[in-house]
């Protein structure tokens, strides 16, 4: 009897002692930064503080547990942090739940883990909606008759007129009518995308066309439900858009004066690369800038401009 007194006495006394490291276990300081700062921070829905800052959390949340009475975190903390201008973000600072199992293999308790005590978050700049205007309604033509085709780009297109183009690849636009309907389009035999405006009319455009230097000759054929074909025949003389000169391109007298001004070839050379040159070196030129003291890599850096003109 005496003996089972003292054990209940040594069992109770082991409680009181844990109660009491509970009590006193301390907090620890977690840092939350954020970039950038001045971010609300929110630790399980209650507001703490503004990035910089740090959070107070139970010391016994750090440091996994070893007995069936460890005092230990049964919630997981989570913070979320929310700035103007930012994404609104919500993390978990903890991980778990991690299962405390006795030695019998009975498990005891869940507990959630801190898996640091110095957090650093970035935030995402909100970008905003782009707003897009509605591509502008096709100007349908008065309905022809017999089948018509009126083409929108390029427009004012006449049968087998040759049509000035500097853009490839091009896409053929237009509007096939019939009083009947349109059935198929085509343009140089390949079947073309078609947008049905009404009964008797008809939108189409081509895949983009790769178009080459000099002269492409273009058929658009419109089919209508009586399988009755028109065709619009036309060219395309295509010549590619010239880039302007560079502004900063150097002259022959600019390469001399850096030359004759020590500039080094290979600091010439460098701003040749990057903006070009505007004349065309003759022998006498190139004779010029070897008297000036320019070098076989300058030389060749000049030559290969002149040859990008």
């Amino acid at each position: 009897m005496l003996s089972a007194k003292l054990g209940a006495i040594c069992a109770v006394s082991v409680v009181l002692s844990f109660t009491s490291l509970h009590a006193l276990a301390s907090d620890k300081s977690v840092l939350i930064e954020t970039i950038p700062a001045g971010a609300q921070v929110e630790v399980n829905g209650s507001v703490t503080c503004v990035t910089p800052c740090s959070i107070k959390v139970p010391a016994y949340y750090f440091g996994r547990k070893h007995t069936a009475v460890s005092s230990h975190g049964v919630e997981p903390i989570r913070v979320k942090l929310t700035k103007e201008g930012y994404v609104s973000k919500s993390v978990d600072l903890t991980t778990g739940p991690v299962h405390w199992f006795s030695i019998t293999g009975v498990k005891v308790y869940d507990y959630y883990l801190m898996t640091s005590d110095h957090f650093t978050f970035q935030l995402d700049a909100v970008v905003p909606a782009l707003f897009l205007a509605p591509s502008p309604e096709p100007k349908i033509p008065a309905l022809p008759s017999p089948t018509a085709i009126v083409l929108t780009s390029p427009s004012g297109v006449s049968p087998n007129q040759t049509i000035e183009c500097n853009e490839s690849p091009l896409i053929i636009r237009g509007v096939a009518t019939d009083s009947t309907g349109i059935l198929l389009v085509t343009v140089n035999g390949s079947t073309a995308n078609m947008r049905p405006q009404n009964a008797q009319v008809t939108e189409f455009w081509s895949e983009p066309l790769q178009i080459k230097a000099g002269n492409t000759p273009i058929e658009i054929a419109a089919s209508n439900s009586a399988h009755v074909e028109t065709k619009l025949a036309f060219t395309l003389h295509y010549t590619p858009k010239v880039a302007p000169p560079n502004p900063r391109a150097l002259s022959k007298k600019d390469i001399v004066s850096l030359l004759q001004g020590g500039v080094p070839s290979g600091r010439i050379e460098e701003l040749i690369k990057e903006h070009g040159i505007k004349f065309a070196p003759t022998a006498d030129d190139l004779n010029d800038f070897r008297q000036a003291g320019a070098n076989e890599e300058l030389m060749q850096a000049i030559q290969q401009a002149a040859a990008l003109k």
